[in-house]
């Protein structure tokens, strides 16, 4: 399994083989009605699966509760912060926050603490009824 910079590659390379198996079973299947490559397709999947099963377990939620938000690409560098909790709700590989805004997960630990520089969004803030936001990872 490649390390995790090329992991992003790696899902694309195999989505991509996956599409062409497909393509090319729905063309013969039109022409001459042969049978679906199980195996073949079924490897296809476990692959897709384990390269996606070993990303996802490298998630982490910062113990500090806040995660920068998905949808706004950062200004200058920052990003606004919105509270998950503890136990964050899981939305593919994003999490939802509190106030519903869709936030980054953690792949291993923020070392350079760039969650310390994140702005609180404001409903998140009161619904944490903490003023803790921009506080980095323990």
């Amino acid at each position: 399994m490649a390390d995790a910079r090329n992991q992003p590659f790696e899902i694309a390379v195999l989505v991509h083989d996956l599409e062409q198996k497909i393509a090319a079973y729905l063309g013969d299947a039109d022409d001459s009605g042969t049978a679906w490559p199980v195996m073949e397709l079924g490897d296809a999947l476990v692959d897709l699966g384990d390269c996606l099963k070993s990303r996802a377990r490298r998630v982490i939620v910062p113990s500090s509760g806040w995660m920068p938000e998905m949808a706004a690409s950062p200004q200058h560098g920052v990003r606004v912060a919105h509270w998950t909790g503890a136990q964050p709700v899981r939305r593919g590989l994003a999490f939802m926050s509190a106030c519903g805004a869709a936030c980054y997960p953690f792949y291993g630990r923020d070392t350079e603490n760039k969650i310390a520089t994140h702005p609180a969004c404001a409903d998140c803030e009161q619904l944490a009824g903490e003023p803790q936001a921009g506080t980095a990872p323990d």
